[in-house]
């Protein structure tokens, strides 16, 4: 126990006048004296001593009594927070029991969808759900059941018909009759959200007569809230109606089973008609009146609608239909004016053999029309025999685009099937996927991680959410799990999110795109098409090189995707998301003044700022009388996305929280699904974080990490945070510290931008900046981007800004609207041309045999920031110059110098060759041995083809990248 400062210091004095005192009486005094004040100072030193102890016995309470405190304190925080929890606990019980109590199930709505959704394989099929009939006369316990026999007849008529496959029979589902039928209905509606649904449900009035209905919806893919309702006449009870095992009651029982059954079986056939286009051969009509039966033909018009079957394709199906139910004059009429159609060239593609059999077989009663007919299915057949003996010069005809969206943080798919209600862009049905394994919140976007499987890193055990739920369920999994990797292409990325793995990112890179397209195609096949009729597009950012471009290419093409550069594109992320912003509606992201420009008007500027996890590009446009997009800024883009807020947070705020980086490391090690967990409570905060609000931010801290927190550690939270240990706080100045470690650095790439744009158009009225990505979200970089530029450019956002490219790449598959790209850097060959005396330098000049004095220059195809529209060709012709010259090799280099003169290391580097073979030719005189390169710049990639003039012959080239690009 520390004295104070004073009582030191009159010690000491006391201490030094009994010394003086000893002196004097050991020089004076006697021995009887000496003793005598020698015992003295021993009784006044015990004294004090004890003094000294009953001091420090106070102190140690006083100092018992604080920490008892503390902890009665930390104890009632403790009970407070429980008190918290059990109080929430008991609403979400108090919740569950009054959904038991007025809902038409047992059990929970979640474990309800998850069982339908399973017995209808993810809503491939309807669900046939039989409440027990309510009964008025029945007592309150008997009508918790209902009656079961007229449950039990309908049942046994279902499964006895040869269509009990075409639904999912979920007897027993709903616990009691429907006693409040709408809200009950309504009940059932919200439990299973988008899953088809047939219900079938009655009332027995007195006992002496039954009234049966029949409910369903969402039969119809992408139409959610589509409802149909029946309710059949009711039929009189017999008199005998208690004798349950009389004759005359089982007759009852069947008809009203075989009432229901022929509306059920008709809703089983309407539903795979219109959603999968069943085969009119295949409908199952037994037992089915033929006025009834008419109606199936509407489903094909559905599919139609749906993009499933092309409009003659549906007319055909609709006339086989008619033919099935006895409409025997209505179908052959509407096959003639078909084949009319057929006859006239009104097809735009040619009709399937199978339609076409269809249609022989409706005008059989027809000579001319039937013999015409048969005429079409022999004309399709020898084409099918003659692709047959030509697979490899025949490509399937394509019905379906669909877009990968390969991003750092998260990745998806869409998709569209092209029809004529497709063709507009402004009215296209896109597909997508929003269920994920592991991810119970619908997200268009799966996680961009993998988790490898135990015994080989060639296969994968989980991906995306599943993957990382299952590192939280296993901390020691995480050796195996990786995520953020498409950052690794680029070699100047920081390793943003990646753990202890070693393995080559393209390796992973195609694992995981082999999972994405194997969800896609799952969906696609589904709905009746090909993986040979599918044209993918893959989205890359615009600031990668054609190094980065081909390594992702080829990464796809080993996942399984086409090596056919026709059936697999790749599309700029920042160009898909302009295309989204020109058929989308837009927002605007706030007030920056003028009026609003429209993206569709001629000579509209505008710039795309697509802002992920992981990269920022910046790409301009402008759009042209055709309203198609020309590039005409340039490329600008960096690693400034949203995952670098997370290392921020981690750098400026998690560590001087907790103290330092060991303690989040020795957090991961042993709790490493804590820390993610600490990590997605920051993810889901900065989302909502406002440049304008000024409030503090909570992130809770998860269990397992306040249990590692000793108590240092814990004091030195507190007195940072007010008292608070529970929970991160962040103040307004912390969160803007943490935002501007990266957001100025997308401003100055948009002003860069801004600065390149009016270069080229020094008068143009300001133009619209476009902010789209996962990072575009942000409240936060949206008010600093529309601060920053304000008076210089208006800014829009996207409704979705997330899935911007995603739906964009999509449009570019179906029909790219892209006009012109500019050219990042000149192109072109080192050739030989005449030496040009006082120009070229001797050094580089030689003599050919034809003793003509050459020298090998720059030939340029195009120059630097030169605006090139997709469809031009470059070409330029060369020579041969020695006479047995077999090969003429073509080197190809880009530059940044706009009009280099000639070819060196310092300022060219080489990104690619090819071969011309000479030998064809040699017998010819040297003039005509000549060949033509041919460059291909505006589009994606840059393709590059070499013509024998003589012979015709063509070598093709994909550019082969020098390791320098950062691959």
């Amino acid at each position: 126990m520390a004295l104070p400062f004073l009582d030191i210091i009159s010690g000491l004095t006391d201490v030094s006048g009994q010394l003086v005192e000893i002196y004097k009486l050991k020089r004076d005094g006697s021995f009887f004296d000496q003793q005598k004040y020698l015992a003295e100072l021993k009784t006044q030193e015990e004294a004090r001593a004890a003094e000294r102890d009953v001091k420090k016995e106070v102190l140690l309470a006083h100092l018992g009594e604080e920490r008892a405190r503390a902890d009665d304190l930390r104890a009632e925080k403790r009970e407070l927070t429980s008190a918290r929890l059990s109080m929430a606990s008991a609403i979400k019980l108090d919740e569950h029991e009054r959904e038991l109590a007025s809902a038409p199930y047992n059990t929970s709505s979640a474990s309800l969808y998850d069982r339908v959704y399973s017995a209808t394989e993810g809503g491939r099929k309807p669900a046939l759900l039989l409440a027990p009939f309510f009964s008025d006369t029945d007592g309150p316990n008997e009508s918790d059941s209902g009656p079961p026999a007229f449950r039990v007849a309908i049942r046994r008529a279902w499964m006895a018909s040869s269509s009990s496959n075409d639904m999912a029979m979920l007897d027993g589902v709903i616990s009691r009759p429907l006693r409040n039928t709408d809200l009950d209905i309504l009940h059932l509606k919200e439990a299973l959200g988008a899953l088809p649904v047939v219900l079938v449900y009655g009332e027995i009035q007195q006992g002496k007569r039954v009234w049966s209905s029949v409910v369903s919806w969402n039969l119809v893919r992408g139409r959610p809230g589509d409802a149909l309702s029946i309710n059949f006449p009711a039929l009189p009870l017999p008199e005998k109606s208690n004798e349950l095992g009389t004759q005359e009651r089982l007759d009852f029982e069947d008809a009203l089973g075989g009432a229901v059954l022929t509306t059920v079986r008709l809703l089983a056939n309407w539903f795979h008609a219109a959603n999968y286009r069943r085969s009119p051969a295949d409908l199952d009509l037994s037992g089915i009146p033929p006025q009834f039966a008419v109606g199936l033909a509407g489903a094909y018009e559905i599919a139609y609608e749906l993009g499933i079957v092309d409009l003659l394709e549906a007319r055909v199906d609709q006339c086989a239909v008619l033919e099935r139910a006895g409409a025997r004059e209505s179908a052959r009429s509407a096959a003639q004016e078909i084949l009319g159609l057929v006859r006239s060239g009104g097809t735009a593609d040619p009709l399937p053999i199978e339609t076409l059999r269809t249609l022989r077989e409706l005008l059989v009663s027809d000579d001319s029309a039937h013999q015409e007919a048969k005429n079409l299915v022999e004309t399709a057949s020898r084409r099918m025999v003659l692709d047959f003996l030509q697979p490899k010069k025949v490509m399937t005809r394509v019905r379906v685009v669909a877009a990968i969206d390969f991003g750092t943080h998260g990745s998806g798919f869409a998709w569209s099937v092209i029809t004529d209600q497709n063709r507009k862009a402004s009215s296209r049905q896109i597909k997508v996927r929003t269920q994920w394994d592991g991810q119970y919140v619908a997200s268009a976007k799966n996680l961009s991680a993998v988790l490898f499987s135990e015994d080989s890193d060639e296969r994968l055990e989980a991906w995306g959410f599943e993957a990382r739920r299952l590192v939280q369920l296993h901390p020691d999994f995480r050796k195996r799990y990786t995520q953020n990797f498409k950052m690794q292409l680029a070699s100047t990325s920081p390793e943003v999110g990646q753990e202890g793995y070693s393995n080559k990112p393209t390796e992973t890179i195609t694992l995981y795109l082999a999972e994405l397209r194997k969800a896609a195609l799952q969906d696609i096949t589904s709905a009746g098409f090909a993986d040979d009729q599918i044209r993918w597009c893959l989205t890359v950012p615009a600031i990668w090189d054609e190094a980065q471009k081909e390594t992702m290419r080829t990464s796809a093409v080993d996942a399984g995707f086409p090596e056919d550069r026709r059936r697999l594109i790749l599309a700029l992320e920042p160009e898909a998301a302009a295309h989204h912003a020109k058929i989308a509606g837009l927002r605007t992201a706030g007030a920056t003044g003028g009026r609003r420009a429209s993206l569709e008007a001629i000579g509209s500027r505008f710039m795309i700022a697509d802002c992920g996890g992981g990269t920022v590009d910046l790409t301009a446009y402008r759009s042209d009388r055709n309203s198609k997009l020309v590039e005409i800024g340039r490329d600008f883009g960096g690693p400034f996305g949203s995952e670098y807020l997370n290392v921020a947070f981690v750098d400026l705020v998690l560590s001087r929280r907790f103290g330092s980086h060991e303690f989040l490391a020795n957090v991961i090690a042993e709790k490493p699904s804590a820390f993610a967990e600490l990590v997605a409570g920051w993810e889901r905060a900065k989302l909502s974080i406002d440049l304008g609000e000024d409030r503090n931010v909570f992130i809770s801290i998860p269990a397992a990490i306040d249990r590692m927190m000793a108590d240092d550690v814990r004091a030195r939270l507190a007195e940072q945070q007010d008292g608070i240990d529970d929970h991160i706080v962040l103040k307004r100045a912390e969160v803007e510290l943490v935002f501007e470690t990266v957001v100025p650095s997308v401003l100055d790439l948009v002003d860069k931008q801004l600065d390149e744009m009016k270069r080229g158009s020094p008068n143009a009225r300001n133009p619209i900046i476009i902010l789209v990505g996962g990072f575009g979200a942000s409240p936060y970089l949206q008010a600093r981007l529309i601060e920053h530029v304000s008076g210089r450019a208006e800014v829009l956002v996207p409704p979705d800004p997330a899935v911007s490219v995603l739906y964009g790449a999509t449009h570019f598959a179906y029909d790219p609207q892209t006009a012109a790209r500019r050219s990042k850097f000149t192109y072109g060959c080192d050739a030989a041309h005449t030496f040009r005396q006082g120009i070229d330098l001797e050094s580089r000049s030689f003599v050919g045999p034809d003793g003509v004095k050459r020298c090998n220059r720059f030939s340029r195809y195009v120059s630097a920031g030169q605006v090139v529209p997709v469809d031009e060709v470059v070409s330029h012709e060369y020579m041969p110059i020695w006479e047995n010259q077999k090969t003429a090799p073509l080197d190809i280099y880009r530059t940044t110098l706009t009009d280099p003169i000639y070819v060196t290391k310092r300022t060219c580097e080489k990104i690619g060759s090819l071969t011309v073979d000479l030998t064809p030719v040699l017998q010819l005189p040297i003039n005509r041995r000549g060949g033509e390169l041919s460059m291909y710049f505006g589009e994606t990639e840059i393709r590059a083809v070499a013509i024998v003039k003589e012979t015709g012959e063509a070598i093709r080239t994909t550019l082969s990248f020098d390791s320098k690009t950062g691959v």
